[in-house]
């Protein structure tokens, strides 16, 4: 029998031995049960010494003693086998628990024969024997436990510094609670603390902290990761504490229960206010009109042309053409700052005349043009058209006594006058021609009966916007904001921003007739700048290859610093500048340069720079404006993929950690057990596994997962694993399981397989 109970009996000079006796042969089926029972089992009387009265096989196994070890070496005191620093605590525990009732739950240590220290959760029961007090325990090895626990603590005092260090706000939306939690930074961010319960009602409830723009899109959003495991991404405004509004991105991750059903989210929030402000500035300056606000000609035209292709009977669209009468007498009168400041006032006017949907635009130097979008009331058109006129007829009255300002109109209906914007277009302007004819300060529409004229047929002293030039961009603007506009598209639709760099400068350089343009980029630490693109002229030496890891201490000196607050350094004459940089710029035969420093977060991270190599040149302040909104286009999306590509080092160096670690690692998808993921271990393991293949195929060389698949044993936390026989390695080996999300929409279980016999 394998349970024994221990006799004790007077020895011949007086003391006491522990005699194994053997238990009733009708006990055979209990000590089946006990003895393979994790961990072991035992019983012991109740006083300081714990003397042991039964013990299981399993006792002795958890503890790697032999009976007569337990007899020789403790005699059979198991208090001697606790560990003696954690006596007193373990007693004391065992009082305070026995004050409340006859069951107890301790943790002490045993060191185990082999000189571990064993952490052993003990679970028992105070009954009365014979009239004796006794303990009747459970002992369970918490070793690995314990360390898991050590591991995971430690982690998370990680976690907790990372996330204290960063700026980004952590959160969890438990779905089931309707709540939600957030790291700290969330208070130091916006000022306040947030709304964390019954958000799905209370976020959307006045008063909110959320821009009500964004409110359908947040909802829509709840409701997918609510309904669907896949990765969500969604960007709106929170407002701070200041009532200032910031944009944010929050980027979240559905975490499913063992029903399949998704049960929380964790995600992240990020701050990108400065990068959303800055793409929206520019994609500004790509759509509008610099003097007037208004869209410019060939935005507005896009925009028409969509909507006017998706009007029908019931969506009735106007375009007018707004022409401003003897608009060249203005300017020869007022001159042309006072003209464009006309123009910008028209463009103000106008806005506040239409309505937010409505499409505005300036498509000629004095012409305008509105698509007035989903009238109701065919009679709003005219009442329209002749409040244009009475606010032209008053907007310089009130700056100059006796001179008048006056406009014409053309307006042309959508679908009834045509179905695309050519033809509404040309029919505007046909209608506009016979205003002007008729007379000028009024408006007309188009009718069949008015013959339709070429964009500039029939009209002496007058031409309409296909033939204009807009006044306010004759010169340098124009170039600006067409070079701008081109290199913001190239860049934004560009799927690899390292080949679209070397043209953009080639032409920026050809465009302002420089020696060179380039990028500089610095270090991670900043010590030193690398010359990473370069563009030079046929009469000018490249430099790239010997301007690597340039010293700032050493070479620069202190280089920002010749840097403006608007991060642009002007320099006409590098023969004035201090030795470091001078004479390093010199040897480059450069004479005179402008550089426009790539920034982020407010450090500087490199410059874009211009140089010129035949003179000393005078940079116009147009020139400066515009290569400096170049640079900084080319800084944002060269500071994009620069953390793209970082990303994907790091991507690779934890692949890297895990093919180094002495285990066999891989993951499969949780509904399909398709393996995702081998590490280089278990790839030498199954060299030629075909794609797709099932851990089940590859590793039993069965058609179906296995009746003992340890997936089915796992815990509600998504933990799991066990010891089982290895086919592929022919031995016993340690298993680890976790749940973990993976790319898409997958759920996978990651697997570590440890050699218990390494």
């Amino acid at each position: 029998m394998n349970i024994r109970r221990i006799r004790k009996c007077r020895a011949r000079k007086g003391g006491t031995v522990a005699v194994a006796v053997p238990a009733p042969e009708n006990s055979w089926d209990l000590n089946m049960l006990t003895n393979n029972l994790p961990g072991g089992i035992m019983s012991c009387d109740a006083t300081p010494e714990l003397n042991l009265i039964q013990y299981s096989d399993g006792f002795l196994t958890l503890f790697g003693y032999s009976r007569e070890e337990i007899e020789t070496r403790f005699h059979n005191r198991f208090s001697e086998m606790i560990w003696q620093e954690d006596i007193e605590a373990t007693w004391a525990d065992v009082r305070r628990q026995m004050a409340k009732g006859n069951t107890k739950q301790i943790e002490y240590r045993v060191k185990h024969k082999d000189g571990r220290l064993i952490s052993v959760l003990d679970r028992g029961q105070l009954m009365i024997q014979g009239g004796k007090p006794v303990f009747c325990c459970i002992l369970i090895d918490e070793t690995e436990t314990k360390q898991a626990l050590e591991a995971l603590r430690l982690s998370f005092e990680r976690y907790q510094i990372i996330m204290d260090q960063t700026t980004d706000i952590i959160f969890e939306w438990d779905i089931g609670s309707d709540s939600l939690v957030l790291s700290q930074n969330w208070k130091k961010k916006f000022g306040y603390r947030p709304v964390c319960s019954e958000i799905s009602t209370s976020l959307f409830s006045a008063p909110t902290h959320l821009h009500p723009d964004d409110l359908p899109k947040i909802r829509e959003a709840m409701e997918r990761i609510a309904s669907s495991p896949a990765y969500v991404e969604v960007e709106f405004r929170i407002m701070k504490d200041s009532g200032q509004y910031i944009w944010c991105r929050a980027r979240v991750t559905p975490q499913q229960g063992s029903d399949g059903c998704i049960t929380k989210a964790i995600g992240v929030i990020v701050d990108i206010d400065e990068e959303k402000r800055t793409a929206q500035n520019l994609l500004a300056r790509a759509e509008r009109d610099t003097l007037t606000g208004l869209y410019n000609k060939g935005t507005a035209q896009a925009l028409a042309e969509r909507y006017i292709s998706e009007a029908d009977s019931a969506h009735l669209c106007a375009f007018m053409i707004i022409d401003v009468d003897d608009f060249k007498y203005v300017n020869d009168v007022f001159g042309h700052l006072s003209g464009d400041v006309m123009l910008s006032d028209i463009g103000a006017m106008l806005q506040k005349m239409f309505r937010g949907h409505d499409v505005l635009g300036r498509i000629g130097g004095d012409e305008f043009a509105v698509l007035m979008r989903d009238i109701s009331d065919i009679g709003a058109i005219p009442i329209k058209a002749q409040d244009i006129l009475y606010a032209f007829s008053h907007l310089l009255n009130a700056q100059q006594e006796g001179c008048n300002l006056s406009c014409s109109i053309g307006i042309s209906l959508a679908p009834a006058d045509g179905m695309d914007f050519q033809t509404i277009y040309q029919k505007a302007d046909t209608a506009l021609y016979h205003a002007k004819m008729k007379g000028k300060n009024q408006f007309a529409f188009y009718s069949p009966e008015l013959p339709v004229l070429g964009a500039r047929e029939g009209r002496a002293g007058y031409g309409t916007a296909v033939s204009k030039t807009i006044d306010s961009e004759r010169e340098a603007p124009s170039i600006k904001a067409q070079l701008a506009e081109y290199v913001f598209h190239v860049l934004y639709q560009s799927e690899d921003i390292m080949s679209a760099i070397p043209p953009i400068l080639e032409i920026v350089g050809r465009q302002f007739d420089v020696s060179r343009v380039y990028v500089f980029e610095d270090s991670a630490d900043g010590s030193y700048c690398n010359n990473t693109y370069e563009w030079c002229s046929a009469d000018c030496e490249p430099q790239k290859d010997n301007l690597q890891q340039v010293s700032y201490a050493e070479l620069l000196g202190d280089y920002y610093t010749l840097f403006d607050e608007n991060g642009v350094f002007y320099c006409r004459d590098v023969g004035l500048l201090p030795a470091n940089p001078r004479d390093m710029l010199q040897e480059q035969d450069i004479k005179s340069l402008l550089q426009c420093a790539i920034r982020d977060n407010g450090r500087n991270r490199g410059f874009v720079g211009f140089d010129e190599c035949r003179m000393n040149r005078f940079w116009t302040q147009e020139q400066i404006s515009a290569l400096s909104m170049i640079a900084e286009i080319i800084s944002i999306f060269l500071l994009k993929s620069r953390a793209q590509s970082h990303t994907s080092e790091m991507l690779q160096n934890l692949t890297a950690i895990l093919d180094h670690q002495d285990s066999w690692i891989y993951a499969v998808e949780a509904e399909t057990h398709r393996i995702l993921y081998m590490n280089r271990k278990m790839q030498e393991l199954l060299p030629c596994l075909a794609p797709e293949t099932c851990c089940y195929e590859a590793f039993f060389k069965r058609g179906a997962p296995c009746e003992n698949c340890p997936l089915r044993e796992m815990r509600d936390d998504g933990q799991g694993g066990g010891t089982m026989f290895s086919y592929l390695l022919s031995r016993e080996v340690r298993i680890h399981i976790a749940k973990v999300p993976w790319s898409g929409e997958h759920q996978a279980y990651l697997f570590s397989c440890f050699d218990l016999q390494g």
